[in-house]
């Protein structure tokens, strides 16, 4: 569902080169779901939140091979 939204939602702006996702750290379940995606671990980031993101990107390019 995710890659597919990226992919008929996001991405058909031609000007969009990349989607951006931040799951909560601590949910790994999220993670790992933009992970099957085709979604690529960045870096985490401090947020005004509880906890820190896992800020992961999916290229335009990966998006057609997932």
């Amino acid at each position: 569902m995710i890659r597919r939204f990226a992919a008929e939602i996001v991405l058909p702006d031609s000007a969009l080169e990349r989607v951006v996702g931040a799951p909560d750290v601590r949910n790994a379940r999220s993670i790992r779901a933009f992970e099957k995606s085709g979604f690529r671990f960045v870096r985490e980031a401090d947020v005004d939140g509880p906890a820190p993101e896992h800020v992961m990107i999916l290229d335009r390019n990966a998006a057609d091979d997932v």
